[in-house]
């Protein structure tokens, strides 16, 4: 009798144990299954300011590709000298004391189109239109909106270079198929471009671009004062302490003979009118016949850049658009 008392005592100790037992357990878990259950997902729309860098580097690098692409399927490596051209006619309306001009698509409106110096390109540009068409296209419906003109001219005349370039670069190795396309593109000189040029409504001053038969003198004091604050050259002592201007003699020479119909006569003109560009022309003439073509094709995107980027205004939030964000919320 004791000992069914005994096993009955132990019976109801171990019941009572796995009871309190599981009644913990379920206290234990029953916070965690009710917030699981509480937890809400929302989407949460992030304004362009307050994209983080990387997300700002991501969406600016798809638009670069996405315009890039497009130009090249349109254009072709015989475009390299008018689209340099278009430029370098868009850059020369800038007057630093005024601060009007410069880099911002007012190239391509009929007033200034219709302008002497100007003539030439009108095919050119025509051509870009239908690009620059499909390449808004496509832009909007990944919701970045229309390109500017200013930024379409910079990165045709990026896009033509290379092409030319490669191209000259497969002939001069004497190699094919595969092994002629890395030459091409691994010894290409890294060519960035800043996105965001804000487009002018209106023409600019006509008449303060040379045209391409004028004296070389004459082409050479335009580009001096380009975007040079100290247009007056400075003389005696004062003149060690002068900064160069922005397109002294070396870029003065590469920029405006390359954007030049035949290039290789406008150099021999002006070597032919001032005896300092027969070094200069020497120095890239041997980098041109190299494979690599470094020292050229470096000198040409750091003149460039400078040129691309004269009397242009930047928009910071050009092609960047706000991003959907998934939040958890208990």
């Amino acid at each position: 009798m004791q000992r069914i008392a005994s096993e009955t005592a132990a019976r109801l100790d171990r019941r009572d144990v796995l009871l309190a037992s599981g009644l913990t357990a379920g206290l234990a878990v029953a916070p965690f299954g009710v917030a699981a259950e509480e937890q809400k997902s929302e989407k949460k729309q992030i304004a362009v300011e307050n994209l983080s860098t990387f997300q700002k580097k991501d969406q600016l690098a798809a638009a670069l590709q996405r315009a890039e692409a497009a130009l090249r399927a349109g254009l072709t490596k015989e475009d390299a000298n008018v689209a340099l051209r278009a430029v370098l006619l868009d850059a020369g309306t800038y007057d630093i004391s005024s601060n009007t001009g410069g880099v911002n698509g007012s190239i391509v409106l009929d007033q200034e189109l219709g302008r002497p110096e100007n003539k030439d390109i009108k095919s050119y540009i025509g051509k870009l239109k239908a690009i620059k068409q499909k390449i808004d296209q496509n832009s909007k419906a990944a919701g970045q909106g229309e390109y500017s003109w200013a930024d379409v001219l910079v990165l045709a005349a990026k896009v033509t270079a290379q092409k030319l370039w490669a191209s000259v670069k497969i002939k001069q190795s004497g190699l094919q198929g595969d092994e002629a396309g890395v030459i091409s593109s691994v010894y290409g000189a890294d060519f960035p471009v800043k996105l965001g040029r804000v487009d002018a409504t209106k023409p600019d001053p006509s008449g303060r671009v040379p045209k391409p038969d004028a004296r070389v003198q004459d082409i050479q004091k335009f580009l001096s004062a380009l975007n040079n604050p100290n247009k007056e050259a400075p003389s005696g002592l004062f003149a060690i302490f002068q900064a160069k201007p922005l397109f002294w003699e070396r870029p003065a020479f590469l920029l405006w003979t390359a954007a030049q119909k035949d290039p290789e006569k406008e150099e021999q003109r002006w070597v032919a009118a001032d005896p300092q560009y027969k070094d200069i022309k020497k120095d890239y003439d041997s980098s041109r016949k190299s494979v690599t073509r470094t020292n050229y094709e470096v000198d040409f995107v750091t003149f460039f850049t400078n040129l691309a980027n004269t009397g242009a205004n930047f928009n910071p939030s050009a092609y960047l658009k706000p991003i959907d964000s998934l939040v958890t919320r208990l």
